[in-house]
């Protein structure tokens, strides 16, 4: 089952999504959408600039690609602190702290890799693979000192929520191993179209089990999960998909990675299309909103403001509160006190509604339900699960959109990156780039550009088809989600993006020949 199909927003989440829509102007949520790859592609590009050495000239000469191994240690520490701030009860860091994270880690990792590489031998065979214990090892010791032995000791004192935090970083390193080895099967595939393309259908299939083991490592968070899972999975796919578009030796493989692209989307669309449809027709049962007026967010928030249509709901499994902080208004916090009031909700004591901001409600409040029964005595109808349901089409519709967001942004910002690297002197060190120069890679980006192209029209028709046929503002849907878990989405970019940039140089020993001629 894909993850799209799998979550719900919660209350407090579509609460905040509808006063962000209506809020929100459009030249904000551009602005927002536009901007928000820029610190990724300065970083990179300004990490492409730090000069490399060659690698045959050992590790003592390599003075350029210790530089970036602290960079990126660093960046790894700090978005598994940001994390842990989401993830882990009681975490948090001032900005001192994050500092001496960073510095810490990227001493600390560094030093330890240029004394394995004067034993071992440089570059060290997969750095990123072999080096993962001691970093680890690293980040835990800066993590104890940095926090503080108190912090420490709750933070192993919460064991469910410590092991969902190690099971979501793994999952994500997972990443770093499977999506270059299926790089490297894709170029040793490149000689015959009929292994090309067998090896191109393989991506799909990739992508969907890495999506369906990152959610489940935070599936008692859900409105983490779209943006946790698409800025990690769907990015790696993007990048490696951009870069097979660029290294595909036949028109035939090109057009088949749009053509199952294409199908990919379209199924998703008619799907979409028959559930807002369904869910339509249920709203406007219960809250008698009429038929001309579709727009499933606005019905279902008239739903929740009237206690008689409210009380009809079976709220199973549903969530009052978010698990992330939503900066709301009073009358939108006066809202979610009210329903928390209701006779439908589990009894809990809030403050009054004056004096609640974003962070005490997030804390306070639980769960609108209880998991074990149903609210209502009588079986449940079809109408009765229209708030349910409604929960469930936002949580797709944000994965759809992210995904679709994504999908277009970075076969663009791939393209750029190809064009200004074959100017530098460090495109030599760049595996991906092999064959690639400043007199070809305007050739060989078209077909990145072409596919980018196509993935606008996707995110076009998604826009225009969540518009009418639910009501939806796709892309205010995108930038609530970008704003709302901004320190998220930032350090995913910045840290796969170098991640992904970064080990396809040679100097992290990627030889999957597993030869290691530079050893011997």
């Amino acid at each position: 089952m894909q993850i799209s199909h799998r979550g719900k927003y919660s209350i407090e989440r579509m609460v905040a999504l509808d006063e962000y829509t209506r809020t929100t102007s459009m030249l904000r949520v551009l602005l927002v959408c536009v901007t928000t790859p820029l610190p990724m592609i300065v970083l990179v590009l300004l990490v492409e600039m730090i000069p490399l050495q060659d690698p045959s000239d050992r590790w003592r000469a390599n003075y350029g690609v210790w530089i970036r191994t602290a960079i990126q240690a660093g960046a790894v520490a700090l978005a598994a602190a940001d994390q842990a701030r989401h993830l882990l009860h009681g975490v948090q860091f001032s900005v001192l702290q994050l500092v001496a994270l960073f510095s810490s880690v990227a001493v600390g990792y560094t030093g330890a890799a240029m004394a394995v590489a004067a034993c071992l031998g440089f570059p060290i065979p997969f750095m990123a693979i072999t080096m993962s214990t001691v970093f680890f090892a690293v980040l835990i010791a800066s993590f104890r000192v940095v926090t503080g032995g108190h912090v420490f000791r709750e933070i192993l004192a919460q064991r469910s929520q410590l092991y969902a935090f190690v099971g979501f970083l793994s999952a994500q390193m997972l990443l770093l191993l499977v999506y270059p080895f299926y790089q490297v099967l894709f170029h040793a595939a490149s000689d015959n179209v009929e292994y090309e393309l067998a090896v191109l259908l393989l991506l799909p299939f990739i992508k969907s089990a890495m999506k369906n083991l990152v959610s489940l490592t935070i599936a008692r968070m859900e409105d983490l999960v779209p943006e946790a899972v698409i800025f990690t999975v769907d990015f790696f796919n993007a990048v490696y998909l951009a870069t097979s578009m660029q290294s595909a030796t036949s028109p035939i493989t090109v057009a088949s990675i749009m053509a199952v692209d294409l199908i990919q989307t379209a199924t998703a669309l008619h799907d979409l299309y028959r559930r807002t449809d369904s869910i339509l027709e249920r709203l406007q049962e219960v809250t008698g909103v009429p038929s001309a007026q579709k727009s499933v967010l606005d019905t279902a928030m008239t739903l929740c403001k009237c206690s008689d249509t409210f009380t009809q709901q079976n709220c199973t499994y549903i969530r009052l509160a978010s698990c992330l902080p939503h900066a709301l208004s009073a009358s939108s916090r006066a809202l979610l006190y009210e329903l928390q009031q209701h006779p439908s909700s589990s009894s809990l004591t809030l403050p009054t509604p004056a004096s609640t901001n974003a962070p005490t409600l997030r804390r306070q409040l639980k769960s609108l339900c209880s998991s074990s029964a149903s609210v209502r005595p009588e079986p449940a109808t079809a109408s009765s699960d229209a708030l349910s349901e409604t929960l469930r089409l936002l949580f797709t519709t944000e994965c759809l959109v992210l995904a679709e967001y994504l999908e277009s942004v970075m076969p663009v910002l791939y393209g750029a990156f190809m064009l200004a690297t074959v100017q530098l002197p460090n495109a030599q060190f760049h595996s991906e780039l092999e064959g690639v120069d400043a007199r070809n890679v305007q050739r060989r980006v078209q077909s990145v550009l072409v596919y980018a192209a196509l993935e606008l029209l996707s995110m076009a028709a998604l826009v225009l088809l969540l518009r009418q046929r639910g009501g939806f503002r796709a892309l205010h849907q995108v930038a609530f989600a970008l704003e709302t878990q901004r320190s998220l989405v930032q350090g995913k970019l910045l840290l796969w993006m170098l991640m992904a940039m970064g080990f396809r140089v040679v100097h992290f020993g990627a030889d999957f020949t597993f030869r290691f001629k530079w050893l011997h």
